[in-house]
């Protein structure tokens, strides 16, 4: 593109002026002020208003050398001119030419791919050339308190934008430093990348679908399958042995959860890595018969612990069961664990008599909080009455044992047992649990 500042003179600094032919030694007086001479122009020799085509030349030059205001790259008799001879002192004008609006032409129909360039000279903005092409970009300015717009206009009733980098490059937005290469629907955002987006579709599919991993059986542990980074669901679907479930791998998140559900053949041994923990819910020692057993954690970051919140079989048969038990009066107190009920209880109703001298009934709900009715008599005492505890059995006066529930385990409950003096007898417990 040439140059063109608003009209500007100087003249010509060349002793004995110039011939028709030379290319070299048109230096100018001066060089105006906002000529850039770096960049190049169509300068009129001898000019003169009005213009007088017998004398008159104009030339095109690449650049203005600052030095010896020398004009560079100089090529003779253009726009229709023929090349001249020109005295020393003629005047030379930049005005507006053939050239000037034929390459404004050229860049605006496409003529020319160097659509704009800056003050320097350097390629600001290009257009290329579509066969037959029926949509543009429209670009529209704003007054105050609104924003310039980018439009896809054009003949199709729905035109998308497409904004590409070069190579490996991508789109910035805003004053991000990150560049957006792409745009995915991926719904397993299997590719974790740090400059693609994501569609609304892919991101509810990813929230929607748990990440699972199956297998039939591990002979003796889980080893690095558990990755909480890869599964939100680890189910064992026919363990065949005893089973260890390793730490998990991965770094979790405070408040993650984590389903494992397993079904034996038959009853399995399991045990866990020291990440697992307890809570008011019991780590699961075996599973249920052929029943799957489900098992719900989440991540403490404070202890590095996975909790377990709920464990229960599902598909077992039964809905309760009901086991009788025994207690030695005299036992010192502690707790003992009950099997034999086939699931997980989540509540338990106790019933209870000593020697025909007590008898109590109790329950403990999901949250294992005991409440039980007990009525004592003897030919020396009686007492009757309501205590927090799931039984109350008592044999005279400030002799008796209370028990609570500790745990619901996966196959029964365990009991913390607590005696008061030095009760004796044999007590006879029947416990109906509920699944």
């Amino acid at each position: 593109m040439y140059y063109l500042p608003q009209y500007r003179t100087t003249t010509l600094s060349a002793a004995g002026g110039i011939n028709s032919s030379v290319t070299t030694g048109l230096v100018v007086l001066e060089i105006p002020s906002d000529v850039v001479a770096t960049n190049p122009g169509i300068v009129c020799l001898t000019y003169s208003n009005p213009l007088d085509t017998d004398t008159a030349e104009f030339i095109k030059y690449t650049s203005i050398d600052t030095g010896t205001k020398e004009l560079q790259g100089v090529t003779r008799g253009q726009e229709g001119y023929s090349a001249k001879g020109h005295d020393n002192g003629s005047t030379i004008a930049w005005i507006v030419s053939k050239s000037h609006i034929n390459d404004i032409n050229d860049k605006l129909t496409g003529v020319n791919v160097i659509a704009l360039s800056d003050t320097n000279g350097n390629e600001l903005l290009k257009t290329s050339t579509t066969t037959a092409a029926v949509n543009e970009v429209t670009l529209k300015n704003a007054a105050t308190s609104n924003a310039p717009s980018l439009t896809a206009t054009g003949g199709d009733t729905n035109i998308d934008i497409s904004v590409v980098g070069k190579g490996t490059g991508g789109v910035k937005l805003g004053t991000g430093t990150v560049a957006v290469t792409d745009v995915l629907d991926e719904d397993t955002m299997s590719s974790n990348s740090a400059v693609k987006l994501a569609t609304q579709q892919s991101i509810k599919a990813y929230v929607d679908t748990p990440r699972i991993l199956s297998a039939a059986s591990y002979t003796t542990d889980t080893g690095t399958s558990l990755n909480i980074d890869n599964l939100d669901q680890f189910i064992v679907t026919a363990q065949a042995g005893a089973l260890l479930f390793n730490n998990p791998t991965g770094t979790p998140k405070e408040g993650q959860r984590l389903l494992i559900a397993v079904t034996g053949t038959a009853a399995r041994a399991l045990t866990y890595g020291a990440q697992f923990e307890a809570s008011t819910v019991a780590l699961p020692t075996t599973t249920v018969t052929t029943a799957r057993l489900n098992m719900e954690f989440i991540w403490r970051a404070d202890t590095s612990k996975w909790v377990i919140t709920s464990a229960g079989a599902s598909g077992a048969a039964l809905s309760s069961k009901t086991i009788t038990l025994t207690r030695d009066m005299a036992a010192a107190s502690g707790d003992v664990s009950y099997t034999g009920i086939g699931f997980v209880p989540t509540s338990i109703i106790f019933m209870a008599s000593v020697s025909n001298l007590c008898i109590s009934n109790g329950c403990v709900d999901s949250a294992r909080a005991g409440q039980c009715i007990f009525s004592a008599q003897t030919a020396s005492y009686l007492q009757s009455g309501q205590s927090g505890n799931a039984g109350l059995l008592v044999v005279s006066a400030n002799y008796y044992i209370t028990w609570n529930v500790a745990s619901f385990n996966a196959d029964g409950f365990t009991l913390t047992f607590t005696k008061v003096n030095l009760p004796t007898g044999t007590a006879s417990i029947v416990a109906i649990c509920f699944r």
